[in-house]
This record gives structure tokens, sequence and C-alpha cells, in this order.
């Protein structure tokens, strides 16, 4: 392996910021490209969850917004589900949830990948 090449690893971390921040801004573009501001509908579906279906305290992962949000109709599903990450990540700036650690999404297609678990402020 040639080590000139290789990346130490704060520019891996970076990169890595810099491509996810990158494709949370594709999927939620394509989402409002989509149905248009289908971003702003989703985070106000959101919000409610937060607000009204968890106590403070309470964890949480973006699945259970999407699942909550689907079972009741709240909103149709976006082209890709990445686009919940950027309302997540929205929620965070806003100082609603807080990043607490990761936790195993239930949906089995993912084959038990690991999500950012969130909790409520």
């Amino acid at each position: 392996m040639n080590t000139a090449t290789q990346l130490n690893i704060m520019d891996a971390i970076r990169e890595g910021e810099i491509l996810k921040k990158d494709g949370l801004l594709r999927a939620i573009e394509h989402a409002d490209n989509v149905s248009p501001q289908w971003s702003q509908r989703a985070y106000n579906v959101a919000v409610e969850y937060v607000k009204n279906e968890l106590m403070s305290g309470q964890n949480f992962k973006t699945e259970d917004i999407r699942n909550w949000a689907y079972y009741f109709n709240k909103i149709h599903k976006p082209p890709n589900e990445r686009a919940w990450g950027a309302v997540s990540s929205n929620m965070a700036r806003q100082g609603l949830i807080e990043k607490i650690g990761l936790g195993t999404v239930t949906n089995p297609k993912a084959h038990g990948a690991f999500a950012t678990l969130w909790k409520k402020i």
C-alpha cells in the first residue's frame, strides 16, 4: 500500500463529514424536487413527534419518527429515506434533540446497521 496516498485519520474523518453533509443535502434536495417542500413538512412532523410523543430525556432513533409518521399518514416517504437524516440534523441544530450515541436499527433490510441515537432535550 502506498502510504503517500493514504489519508491520516483526521483527514479521513474530515472527508467523511464532508461526504455525509453532501449526501444529506442531495437526499433532501431530491425529496424537495419530487415533492415541493417535503423537507419542511417532514421537519414539522418530526418536531410534532418529539414534542408530543416523547418525554424529556427520552431516547429515540430517526427511524422511530419515520415509522410513526408513516403509520399515522403524516407524510409520504421521500425518494430516499436518507432525507430524514437531514431532518434530524436540523432538529439537533435547533436544540430540540441531542446526539447521544448509536443504536441498532429495527428495519430488517438494514441488516442490523447502527444509527444515531437521539435524546429529546
